[in-house]
């Protein structure tokens, strides 16, 4: 038996830690108590399939011998996929910045043998980089000094830790004074303070890195279809900033995570299923909104990005797309071009056309739009509307070339909520594009989705290579329910069945009832997950959106559907004590923003 068979063959994360020379171990009981048998702490890696920063642990770290019989003597080593287990991700990101002041992935913490954390941190390095930051030995050996010659105050530090996981962010719930404001005015305070983080040069909130955030351009977005006009600026000006810059694949479609600075230009490479389906769904409302064609073209190459690269065979998406590549080798080098490179791909003219346009040199560099159409025209001397066309044509041919370049890893892990909110984006996607195959689309994630990862009355988590992973968390259900009604809204009036996909999203509303009620809200978690420090209630949304806010938006789109009275007051039961979080920390809460305005205006669901 392979020294990795414990390790549970449910996702492409897993897979990877096959490779490296530590002996991993599941998070399960049995490896606790072996903890506990042994006296030993535990070293936890808690990463995700596409992610840059976990590779790179990988090569510098996991895959050394003589640093795996290291961890292996005095640490039992347990890794964790972030996208298998979210509540234990999300809890264990809390704490590590209550510790740090620091987040990101991957993580890496040492903990009691009961689980406890209490000293870690991100991504360390083999060598010396950055002050204040120790490289990875250095945090082995301060971990294990601290286990050894001050258990004490590890004891009292991973006490803290699980109090903290325990709660949550609950209490600033209970904490908060509440706000007497009506929705309109909620909804136009929230604004307000989003303008004061926006970037007004290069769009986008906050300085870098910078993160797309589609939560908060698609609740703009909904809110400009409303009137309000300073919005609409805020959305329409970082869609067309990002869609000008290094984050957005001009070659093959779809968007990089992130960048690493405010300008869109330097790209993080990963893509993400959630990332794309939730930027291609804010495109396509801009499209609805001002009818121009720069937004159905981003919107229509995304989404083709999701059906040509991260569809599997069985209808499902996978969850993302590393930035690495082997040939030509590097992060992001994949999408990368020199003046040369261009030179051999393209005839004379084609080639001199694009490297004007995108402004390259010797330097390998992303396609970033450096003239206009009109300055090429002038520049080239083409007749007026002209250089948009060639520049089509010329990407289309350099789109060919790269396609013999050996493409970054796909992580063929469908995740169920992800596949859910790309439902829903294929679905509007159908309809204001008039697009009947996104429509289609929509239709075939849902049939597999129902087919492969639901059961009879049972739902995972995901689905990796016929494996159904871990059971199913609150925002797996809710997001369901949410694309189905997506679908009874634009798919179902052409068909015979009117009420199939009703019935279906009724049926997760249901289970959710069922499986996570809570006093106030819902749980993220069920009984059969084990979650050590309680039932967690995670209400930050991430680059998706949290389990308790999806929740709040199914209801609100219920109490609209049905017309049922039950269903807006328990929305508004769960909207109410959230209010002074979502208007004061917009950015943080967007989705619950989003389900505000379902709940209380007309034609959104």
């Amino acid at each position: 038996m392979s020294h990795h068979a414990l390790l549970p063959q449910t996702s492409a994360f897993y897979q990877q830690r096959s490779q490296d020379a530590i002996h991993w171990h599941p998070w399960a009981p049995r490896t606790f108590q072996k903890a506990r048998g042994l006296g030993k702490p535990i070293f936890l890696h808690i990463g995700y399939g596409w992610c840059h920063w976990c590779e790179r642990m990988a090569s510098e770290a996991f895959r050394h011998p003589a640093i795996a019989t290291y961890i292996s003597r005095y640490f039992i080593p347990v890794a964790l996929d972030r996208d298998q287990r979210p509540d234990l991700a999300n809890a264990f990101m809390h704490v590590t910045a209550a510790m740090t002041g620091k987040t990101g992935w991957p993580l890496n913490l040492f903990l009691t043998p009961e689980g406890k954390p209490y000293y870690g941190g991100t991504y360390f390095p083999p060598q010396a980089e950055v002050p204040g930051t120790p490289t990875f030995q250095e945090a082995l050996a301060e971990a294990l000094r601290a286990w050894e010659e001050d258990r004490e105050r590890v004891e009292d530090i991973a006490q803290e830790m699980a109090r903290q996981m325990g709660e949550g962010l609950l209490p600033l719930l209970n904490s908060t004074a509440p706000l007497d404001l009506s929705p309109e005015q909620a909804a136009a305070e929230a604004r307000a303070n989003l303008a004061s983080e926006f970037d007004a040069q290069n769009g986008g909130f906050g300085e870098a890195p910078k993160f797309p955030q589609p939560l908060v351009l698609l609740w703009l977005l909904r809110r400009a279809e409303h009137g309000d006009e300073r919005a609409q600026t805020m959305a329409l000006t970082s869609l067309l900033a990002m869609a000008r810059g290094g984050i957005y694949d001009v070659l093959g479609g779809g968007f990089h995570q992130y960048t690493l600075d405010a300008g869109w230009r330097e790209p993080r490479f990963e893509k993400s299923l959630p990332t794309n389906a939730l930027l291609a769904q804010a495109y396509t409302t801009a499209y609805r909104l001002t009818g121009q064609e720069a937004y159905r073209q981003i919107a229509s190459r995304t989404l083709d990005y999701l059906t040509h690269t991260l569809a599997l065979p069985n209808g499902l998406l996978g969850s993302g797309q590393s930035g690495e590549s082997e040939s030509p080798p590097g992060e992001g080098r994949y999408y990368m071009w020199t003046a040369a490179e261009v030179r051999a791909a393209l005839p004379v003219d084609e080639a001199d056309l694009l490297i004007a346009a995108y402004d390259l040199a010797e330097i390998p560099r992303t396609l970033q739009r450096h003239l206009t159409a009109e300055a090429l025209e002038a520049q080239f001397g083409l007749p007026t509307g002209r250089a948009h066309e060639r520049v089509e044509a010329a990407k289309a041919r350099l789109l060919a070339a790269r396609q013999r370049r050996m493409s970054p890893p796909v992580d063929d892990t469908a995740i169920t909520a992800w596949n859910a909110l790309a439902i829903r984006t294929f679905a509007q996607a159908g309809r204001d594009l008039d697009a009947p195959r996104y429509t289609q689309t929509a239709v075939r994630i849902a049939e597999a989705l129902l087919t492969h990862v639901r059961g009879e009355n049972s739902l995972g988590r995901s689905w990796y290579r016929g494996q159904i992973g871990e059971p199913a968390f609150l925002e797996d259900y809710a997001a369901a329910g949410w694309a189905l009604l997506a679908l009874h809204k634009y798919q179902a009036p052409l068909t015979p069945d009117t009420t199939f996909w009703l019935y279906e999203a009724t049926w997760f509303l249901e289970q959710i009832e069922a499986l996570f009620a809570a006093e106030w809200g819902y749980y993220d978690t069920t009984p059969a997950h084990n979650f050590p420090f309680g039932r967690p209630q995670e209400l930050l949304d991430g680059d998706a959106p949290s389990g308790n806010a999806l929740a709040a938006t199914l209801l609100a789109a219920f109490a609209k559907i049905t017309h049922q009275n039950a269903f807006q007051v328990k929305a508004q039961a769960m909207l109410d004590p959230m209010m002074p979080l979502l208007v004061r920390h917009p950015t943080a809460f967007p989705q619950w923003l989003f389900a505000l305005e379902c709940l209380t205006t007309p034609s959104t669901t």
